[in-house]
């Protein structure tokens, strides 16, 4: 407390010296768990940044106040401030955070108050080689282009080709992008999940591309039965069960069920159904399953 009473008779000029201070008292106040003293420190510290530091653009003290204390949860303000004059890059600075909670707070801070601003979320991420999240912003980024086209039918999505491309191109990109930054960090279930859907956001723009209408993305569970019999060549069947886990149990109906099987599928037999499971955990050629 008795730092805390110096404070004010510290010369305004003297900035630096009321700023150690400050970063003194709150480590004295933390090593007793004194809450009041703390809450005491953290007012002060809002006084003098509103009041002395950024009105002189003392953006340093700034930054030496914020990482001193280390209270990011609250003191967002100056998150606020330095982000609004251009000085958020200095937080950036690997030697201001030893002990890895700056890096934490600046992504859940970019979350949290800047959800739209993925390019500072990727330069935070990549500056302090955070691969994974770097890998779920471009995943949640490619499923938004999902999602933009799920949000209208597809025979409407049909009549705006170019649109409909771009989007795809958009989504293939960014799941490209996720599936390195997983692997780069060592997220091998994440690298594969992005790397099969990227397999069928490519066969749907190749559908596109050679006149076919069929649809391959944000298919629900029920209509892949459907989809897979309808599909032209016996290879291009596994890539919707792959993408979509949750689907796996559908099975594909032989010529002699209800429905026509794949063109091309002479490798299904006469015993019943060919399941997902069979054909993307079967590693044998198309040519030695039986009844060819």
């Amino acid at each position: 407390m008795k730092l805390l009473d110096k404070i004010s008779s510290v010369p305004h000029g003297e900035l630096a010296c009321t700023t150690e201070l400050l970063i003194l008292a709150h480590h004295c106040f933390r090593l007793t768990c004194h809450m009041e003293g703390i809450t005491r420190v953290l007012q002060a510290a809002r006084r003098l940044t509103d009041e002395h530091l950024a009105p002189n653009e003392k953006y340093g003290l700034v930054v030496r106040l914020l990482t001193g204390i280390g209270r990011y949860n609250e003191m967002t303000y100056i998150f606020d401030l330095l982000h609004e004059k251009h000085y958020f890059e200095v937080l950036m600075r690997k030697k201001l955070d030893p002990s890895g909670t700056l890096k934490t707070a600046l992504l859940d801070y970019i979350k949290r108050c800047r959800p739209g601003d993925s390019e500072k979320y990727n330069m935070i991420a990549l500056c302090f080689s955070m691969c994974r999240e770097i890998g779920e912003n471009h995943e949640a980024a490619a499923n938004v282009q999902l999602k933009l086209i799920e949000s209208q039918p597809w025979e409407e999505s049909l009549e705006d080709r170019p649109n409909l491309k771009k989007h795809l191109m958009k989504a293939l990109t960014l799941f490209l992008d996720a599936a390195e930054s997983y692997s780069k960090d060592f997220c091998v279930h994440q690298s594969l999940r992005c790397n099969r859907l990227t397999k069928l956001i490519t066969l749907q723009l190749h559908f596109l591309h050679t006149g076919h209408k069929d649809k391959l993305i944000n298919l629900r569970r029920q209509d892949l039965p459907e989809c897979i019999v309808n599909l032209p060549r016996f290879y291009q069947v596994g890539q919707p069960g792959w993408a979509r886990p949750e689907a796996v149990t559908c099975s594909i109906l032989n010529p002699m069920g209800a429905k026509e099987a794949p063109r091309g599928n002479s490798a299904v037999g006469p015993g019943g159904g060919l399941t997902l499971p069979r054909l993307a955990s079967s590693q044998q050629p198309l040519s030695t399953w039986g009844g060819g």
